[in-house]
């Protein structure tokens, strides 16, 4: 993709300034089609998707964000058969298995194996097209806590 057609709008992590953000640019651009936002995270996610979703530029866009918090889980839940959102997917870090992966390092440090300085959280890429695979892995993980 050529970086005359790469954006960056600055929200500072404001949902109020993500919002109309995007509605200005959607309105300054009403012919551009194949819009990907990505958000820095859910709440920013979400604030795209509610103005993608009030301006009517759906069938344009596409919306990622990172966290999978309620507010992307719910909404690939809510639209997974029907499809009928821009807001895509969301990267999830796996919190519900911190634990296990700080145990697991923590033992091999203790037998006196080797254990990186730094190791990296499992992370899922979270779609309409997993999501009801990735909440029940996930929900089996915290109910087995």
């Amino acid at each position: 993709m050529p970086d005359a057609n790469v954006i960056w709008l600055d929200s500072r992590a404001d949902d109020i300034r993500t919002g109309t953000m995007t509605r200005d640019w959607l309105l300054s651009n009403p012919n551009a089609r194949k819009i990907v936002f990505v958000g820095q995270n859910d709440d920013r996610g979400y604030a795209i998707n509610v103005v993608v979703d009030g301006e009517n530029r759906k069938a344009d866009s596409i919306i990622v964000s990172h966290n999978a918090d309620p507010a992307s889980v719910e909404n690939l839940q809510r639209n997974a058969a029907n499809k009928d959102t821009a807001w895509v997917a969301t990267a999830s870090y796996n919190s519900h298995l911190y634990g296990a992966q700080v145990i697991d390092m923590a033992t091999r440090i203790i037998n006196g194996e080797q254990a990186e300085n730094s190791e990296y959280t499992i992370v899922t890429i979270v779609t309409l097209e997993n999501i009801d695979e990735y909440v029940k892995e996930r929900d089996a993980v915290i109910a087995g806590s």
